[in-house]
């Protein structure tokens, strides 16, 4: 899947000088049922880094609107 070299690339970058390593993710979804599964997907991805859920966009390190 390449969002999940994407998402890979993006961690380090911002990670690069931090030592918090919990960074938050927020998923915006608009369209099918098929974007509401890669939503899942591209969550469960951010969970392997060690990244939380937010439901505020504000409070999110990654901002990804799926359409």
């Amino acid at each position: 899947m390449v969002i999940e070299k994407d998402i890979k690339i993006a961690y380090n970058r911002i990670t690069m000088n931090e030592k918090n390593n919990h960074k938050k993710y927020h998923i915006v979804t608009m369209g099918c049922q098929m974007n509401k599964s890669d939503s899942e997907r591209i969550a469960t991805i951010f969970e392997q880094y060690n990244c939380i859920s937010t439901d505020d966009w504000k409070d999110a390190d990654f901002i990804i609107m799926n359409t």
